[in-house]
């Protein structure tokens, strides 16, 4: 667990990216949070998996309810403490919109998932 930890976490969409430092993760199956630098709209969470595997989720946030532009390109890169990129994720996201109160009370919220 925590294999990721100590590196540094690039997320960008399109142009705008933040970098983060993977936190420690205590244990099997647990998680640990963290922010990226200078942005509220982007945190994530670092997971210990019970088969020893580690699984890095990321939430980018719009911050109002204009639909986002449906090419989109996210991308997320690490960097070890040598120097060394990886690149984890580069894909276009497909937005859904969803109104979990229904269509006629807000808010209305746009999703993507993407993986590797």
């Amino acid at each position: 667990p925590g294999s990721l930890a100590g590196q540094t976490a690039t997320v960008c969409r399109n142009t705008e990216c933040y970098s983060a430092l993977l936190p420690t993760t205590a244990s099997t199956s647990s998680f640990s949070t963290f922010r990226f630098a200078d942005t509220t709209q982007v945190s994530g969470e670092l997971w210990a998996l019970p088969d020893q595997s580690t699984r890095l989720l990321i939430e980018w946030r719009n911050m109002n309810d204009a639909q986002p532009r449906s090419a989109d390109r996210y991308t997320v890169s690490l960097t070890d403490a040598a120097g060394t990129s990886s690149t984890l994720l580069d894909e276009t996201a497909t937005y859904l919109k969803s109104s979990p109160n229904g269509d006629d009370c807000g808010p209305i919220c746009w999703h993507a998932d993407l993986s590797p």
